[in-house]
């Protein structure tokens, strides 16, 4: 028996032969009744599939707008895919010139047989269509109508539409004019109908729907599949499963590639696709997919709400919206994917992020939840991403994130505000990056890291969001910003706890960053932050109880006094809002003065907010528990006991000074008797009266301008980093110039002598210091120069004095130094960074401590803010495994000194884009960076050093 089957439509003369269809009754004089227009909820869906399908070009139409009755033939010929007939310019209808918008698709929907007019010889174009207008043509354009015609218009057509599921979703009543997203809507349902065929049966003809043999099949080689995703590219469903290849998935055994959809997000889902698959394909591409959670059981639960202490490998236990404890059981045998790549479920931890979350599916509604779902979202704020090398930079110091194209090894996915992006290049500054990477570790501080080294695959979530306001209250979870009360994130704690962020003040303006759930990840406070660090405590006053205002005279580590008002409430030793002066026991002013009001004198840390005032004040008081909750830890008392080396700046055999070390030079303990309560004496040490109520007694030095070779010091010892590295201390009963770690270097321009006020001959200085020009005097009562590893190559002062050591000059032009003055402004002491004259021995002088360190090296590279030094030569042409350094630009003074023309000027960093690139190492330019954690302060460009 043979059978042949043609679509109806397609066999236009037949059909007309057989049952002519005349409209007279689709567009009456009467008009329809009026109608409330409401939201549709399906319209974006509905709009949306139609354009992923490429069923129509444009989907822009309102969705309360109300469609004419032209321009819903032409929306209907679209989507049947007759876009290709009716251009031959015959006019059909009085009212529709050839010239109309509606013309073409007019005459072929009369063609193909869908319209016949009202029979007057007029369409009405322009008139609104209603429910069952529309409905009548597309039963009919899908062939249905030879079942239709039986009960006659419009009670016929409308039944078969409900039958064949065409007014799904369409809210709308029959004599109700349509909107477009009851169009939108109405044509998604017809292109996914299977079409009415006529079959031929030998001599004899019948009418057949064939499942499958749509409008999307027949004119648009678009076919549609359902079922489980069991493959990607980047993993399987089962761990001991097959990938599916690069840009694909797979469906019950059959590969798909991906196209333009988020189809390899959904691995262990169950999902409907649509894909389109030409004559010459052997492989699918995905044009629309949606996952099918109808058929699904599934349960999401938010990280924040899982209770690891009752989470087990069978069990996942977290607490509902009303705060009960629920527990879902785990199938044995479920597959895991953690984020985004198979793993064995061999660990509580796989089921228990800090952030994300954990979905439970049951993928077949047999009643086990058999495949688990998580997502461990890391946090990242951008600080810097390089095109060139694909990297992202974090602005709180977490490890890059490279993102390669090119590398096979790693797959990523990236999603900006909603909408997928090529690459890194997508992202910017400011960004707010969840992060689910396939490998993470838990490091020392227990805080989840990703595990750049086995991550195979990553997902980005990146969000811009920002709002910029003022804070009006707060507590540990939320903040108010605008009178509007937001979550904060637990990686926003992090931040705070650490003191990476500072706490905001109340009623001062900030820009806070949001998270993809809407939540605070952290805030703007550029320019915030005025002062801070660690300072030495030198006065504390407070007026009255009427004006609460406390005062704090701090020693900055720059070698400053300052003196600083406190905010009216302080964060002291990590307890928050601690009243400034109130009159009790417990607030600022009690903490820092001693019975009698005056200060104790003593390191502190602090911070200041955008109005240079103090919010954070920490000390080394431990609280009722024993502990300490600030950012000062003191190790505890070194008297005169450890000898100091200065070839390697070690203390004893326990300690070495770390390169940033800051001392704070103070006045001996002066020894006193006093009453031992039992009717004798005792010797104490105290620090008050005498010198230490002289304020000029108190200074600020590095290691090497305060301790010589074989000291024995009287030390408190502050912030003792790895290697027992000293990085904070107090000394007694010394002195220094003005000089820390911290100094900014200079650049030497010209040395002279000269005659100063009191008549002395001097050695005058002049160059530039942080972009400034300066001129100081080397100091007639004697000065030391020392070399950047801490040896004194000139011991003679009278050479030094005479600024020539065996007729080579000790200070030239060109030289970097950091210097210190006396309070007289004289220099007392230098420090070299790099001699001009031999530049290249302090190439390998880089002393990188946590905090401060000045390099010597070549400029790699220098792209969105960020500089790229290397220092060994023979790497500078490798693109892996070379020694560099990144430091991030800020406002920082750049110094050009020309070797030619022996000047220096102040540059830009379009001057150091201009030297970058030292691949050629022949002609590189060299530099001096001084940066401070990580931040560059200031730059020296050496040019025409030959």
């Amino acid at each position: 028996m043979k059978i042949a089957k043609k679509l109806l439509a397609g066999v236009l003369v037949f059909m007309m032969s057989v049952s002519p269809v005349a409209f007279a009754e689709e567009a009456s004089e009467d008009v329809a009744p009026v109608q409330e227009v409401t939201e549709n909820s399906n319209y974006t869906a509905a709009a949306e599939k139609l354009q992923a399908l490429g069923v129509l070009k444009n989907t822009s139409l309102q969705q309360t707008t109300v469609v004419g009755r032209g321009q819903f033939v032409s929306l209907l010929c679209e989507a049947m895919g007759y876009t290709t007939l009716g251009h031959d310019n015959k006019q059909i209808f009085n009212d529709v010139p050839p010239a109309s918008v509606y013309s073409d698709a007019i005459r072929a929907a009369y063609d193909m047989g869908i319209i016949n007019g009202t029979g007057d010889g007029y369409f009405y174009p322009d008139r609104a269509v209603t429910l069952n207008e529309a409905v009548k043509m597309s039963v009919v354009a899908l062939g249905y109508d030879v079942y239709a015609r039986e009960a006659g218009y419009p009670i016929g057509y409308f039944n078969q539409a409900q039958k064949l599921n065409l007014l799904d979703r369409v809210d709308c009543a029959p004599n109700d004019f349509v909107t477009a997203g009851d169009v939108y809507q109405l044509l998604v349902n017809i292109v996914d109908t299977d079409l009415l065929q006529l079959v031929e049966v030998g001599d004899k003809t019948k009418y057949q729907r064939i499942e499958g043999e749509t409008v999307l099949s027949e004119h648009f080689q678009i076919y549609k599949v359902e079922g489980q995703i069991t493959a990607n590219s980047v993993s399987a469903v089962s761990a001991l499963g097959s990938k599916a290849g690069r840009d694909k998935i797979m469906i019950d055994g059959t590969l798909y590639n991906v196209g333009e959809t988020n189809a390899e997000i959904y691995l262990g889902y169950n999902v409907e696709i649509y894909y389109y698959k030409s004559k010459d394909d052997t492989v699918g591409t995905i044009r629309y997919i949606r996952p099918r959670m109808e058929r699904m059981e599934c349960v999401e639960v938010d990280a924040r709400d899982i209770e690891p202490g009752e989470t087990t490998l069978k069990t996942l236990a977290f607490y509902d919206e009303n705060e009960n404890l629920k527990r879902k059981t785990v199938s044995p045998t479920a597959d895991l994917i953690y984020n985004g790549v198979a793993r064995s479920l061999n660990s509580k931890f796989l089921l228990t992020p800090e952030n994300g979350k954990v979905l439970l599916l049951d993928s077949d509604n047999s009643g086990d939840y058999d495949v688990v779902l998580v997502t461990s979202y890391i946090m990242y704020v951008v600080s810097a991403v390089n095109a060139d090398r694909f990297t992202i930079s974090d602005m709180y110091g977490q490890n890059q994130i490279m993102l390669d194209p090119q590398d096979s090894s790693v797959t990523y996915r990236i999603e900006r505000d909603g909408k997928l992006v090529k690459d890194i290049t997508g992202l910017s500054q400011w960004d707010v990056l969840s992060v689910a990477a396939s490998s993470e570790y838990v490091d020392d501080e227990g805080i989840r890291r990703i595990d750049s080294a086995k991550s195979i695959h990553y997902d980005v979530v990146a969000t811009t969001y920002n709002e910029i306001g003022v804070i009006s209250t707060y507590d540990e979870d939320t903040l108010t910003v605008n009178g509007t009360v937001y979550n904060v994130s637990e990686y926003y704690k992090y931040l705070i706890k650490t003191n990476k962020i500072y706490e905001p003040n109340l009623g001062a303006i900030y820009t806070f960053h949001f998270n993809s759930d809407h939540e605070i990840v952290t805030i703007d406070d550029e320019g915030l932050e005025t002062a801070g660090g660690y300072g030495y405590l030198l006065g504390v006053d407070a007026k009255s109880t009427i004006d609460s205002t406390v005062r704090l005279k701090i020693l900055e580590s720059t070698g400053k006094i300052t003196e600083f008002v406190c905010n009216d409430k302080v964060t002291l030793d990590g307890r928050r809002g601690v009243k400034a002066f109130d009159g009790s026991k417990s607030d600022v002013f009690t903490a820092l003065t001693d019975n009698s009001g005056k200060a104790v004198k003593q390191i502190i840390g602090y911070s200041t907010n955008n109005d240079g005032k103090i919010k954070v004040v920490d000390t080394k008081e431990l609280d009722a528990g024993g502990n300490n909750s600030s950012s000062l830890g003191y190790y505890g008392e070194l008297k005169n006991t450890l000898g100091y080396k200065s070839s390697d700046k070690t203390l004893g055999d326990r300690f070495v000074f770390d390169s940033t070390a800051v001392l704070f030079c103070v006045p001996a303990k002066e020894t006193v008797e006093i009453d031992d309560g039992n009717g004798g004496k005792t010797t104490v040490e105290v620090t008050e009266g005498g010198a230490w109520d002289n304020d000029k007694n108190f200074s600020v030095g590095s290691v090497s301008s305060v301790l010589s070779n074989d000291d024995k010091p009287y030390l408190d010892v502050y912030n003792v980093g790895r290697s027992n590295a000293i990085e904070l201390a107090v000394i007694y009963g010394k002195t220094s110039a003005s000089m820390t770690a911290n100094t900014y270097i200079s650049v030497i321009e010209k040395i002279t002598t000269a005659v100063n006020a009191n008549g002395e001959n001097v050695i005058r200085v002049y160059g530039m210091k942080d972009g400034v020009a300066f001129t100081n005097d080397l100091s007639p009562d004697g000065f030391t120069i020392k070399m950047y590893d801490g040896t004194n190559p000139y011991p003679d002062a009278s050479v030094i004095l005479n600024n020539s050591y065996n007729g080579t000059p000790v200070l030239e032009t060109g030289d970097v130094i950091r210097f210190g003055t006396d309070s007289e402004g004289y220099i007392k002491e230098v420090e070299f960074v790099v001699d001009a004259s031999n530049p290249e021995a302090y190439q390998n002088l880089n002393n990188h401590g946590v905090a401060s360190r000045t390099v010597y090296g070549m400029l790699y590279d220098c792209y969105n803010g960020f500089a790229e030094l290397v220092f060994d030569p023979n790497e500078a042409e490798k693109d892996t495994d070379r020694e560099s350094y990144v430091y991030a630009l800020k406002s920082v003074p750049i110094m050009l000194y020309d070797g030619n023309k022996e000047t220096v000027r102040t540059a830009s960093v379009a001057d150091l884009t201009s030297y970058r690139d030292c691949r050629d190492t022949t002609t590189a330019t060299k530099m001096a960076i001084n940066a401070r954690y990580g931040e560059v302060r200031s730059i020296v460009i050496y040019t025409n050093m030959d």
